[in-house]
């Protein structure tokens, strides 16, 4: 191997360096993961092209050159990375696992049959009421903490896992406070006393139809727990599009609640949010996700065309927007609310 091959890995390494300490440190880049392996891969393919055309290097030969350029820039990357987490980090002077210090998928990868919180207790009874589960994430099991993270004039914000679902942006996942606090004027309408008011004679025709489905069972036994659910999405259904599940009249699952479980297991990984939009980038890895969003978005287009003589929740929602052409921007926020009534109706 010449000098020229080696000097140009080592660049490649220090380029890794600089490329962390200059940029990936500073900021938050999880919204351009899929950009980032976009922009490797051409990297990768238009690097090893340009040697076969300019170096007359053969196809074989440009392709190794470039792999190992690219394993040396990597190498320096995440060596920087990883220096950083397990020595430099603020978060450092918090206990936990060594290797949740170096990445946020140790969590993941230590979490069986979606139950975080049993290996996060776990770890509070080992480590106290402060606990770093990642990278850049700390759990906290403390009274005094909720006031100082949810109250009134908390200066702590919403993290990125909230992006997750980006740039579908509900009221909910919003980490922009103006834009929250403006949507949560919107949802207001939605439920004031008057609104309220009105749901109270629903609810009670549902909770009337559940008490005769449950007499009909003459005091036999009965999973109260299925038929709860049945009453609460059917109620969910009801108030938030003007229709429901039919649930309580059939007595069984409607196709879209297992739609919903289905939709949701993705976030049952506790993935951190890069490595979320990675795998719902990639297709048929994350299919339920993605027809659940579909279902939103029907239910919402269904809604805008109908008119219920009673107002449901979605009518506040859709009010302000009432006859007017609605722009991308507009579509994707009633989008996301949609998903989050029925996600919050769960």
């Amino acid at each position: 191997m010449t000098e020229a091959p080696l000097f140009a890995y080592g660049a490649a390494a220090l380029l890794g360096v600089i490329s962390h300490i200059a940029y990936f440190n500073r900021s938050e880049h999880h919204l351009y993961a899929t950009r980032y392996m976009q922009l490797l891969l051409l990297t990768y393919s238009l690097g090893a092209f340009l040697l076969t055309r300019l170096n007359d290097q053969p196809l074989p030969s440009a392709l190794s050159s470039m792999a190992l350029l690219t394993t040396s820039y990597l190498t320096g990357l995440y060596a920087s990375l990883l220096t950083y987490r397990a020595f430099l980090h603020p978060l450092n002077k918090f206990p936990g696992p060594l290797a949740a210090r170096l990445t946020s998928l140790w969590l993941p990868l230590h979490t069986q049959r979606s139950q975080a919180y049993k290996t996060v207790h776990r770890l509070h009874q080992q480590h106290g009421a402060f606990v770093r589960v990642g990278s850049n994430e700390l759990s906290i099991a403390h009274p005094d903490a909720i006031p100082l993270i949810y109250g009134f004039g908390s200066r702590c914000t919403k993290g990125d896992w909230y992006d997750s679902d980006k740039p579908l942006t509900s009221m909910h996942t919003s980490r922009d406070r103006a834009y929250h606090d403006a949507r949560r004027r919107v949802w207001g309408g939605a439920f004031n006393d008057k609104a309220v008011r009105g749901y109270e004679t629903r609810v009670q025709r549902f909770s009337a139809s559940l008490v005769r489905q449950l007499g009909a069972f003459g005091g036999g036994a009965v999973d109260v727990s299925a038929w709860f659910n049945y009453l609460s999405y059917d109620v969910m259904g009801d108030l938030a599009f003007g229709k429901s599940f039919g649930m309580l009249e059939r007595g069984e699952e409607h196709f879209a609640v297992n739609l919903l479980n289905e939709g949701m297991q993705p976030f049952a990984l506790m993935l951190p949010a890069w490595a979320f939009r990675l795998l719902a980038a990639i297709p048929g890895a994350a299919a339920g996700y993605w027809k659940f969003i579909k279902y939103c978005s029907d239910q919402l287009d269904e809604r805008m065309k109908t008119k219920p003589e009673d107002p449901d929740i979605m009518s506040a929602l859709v009010e302000p927007l009432k006859e007017k052409q609605l722009t991308e921007l507009e579509l994707k926020m009633l989008q996301a609310d949609s998903r989050l009534v029925i996600v919050a109706g769960r």
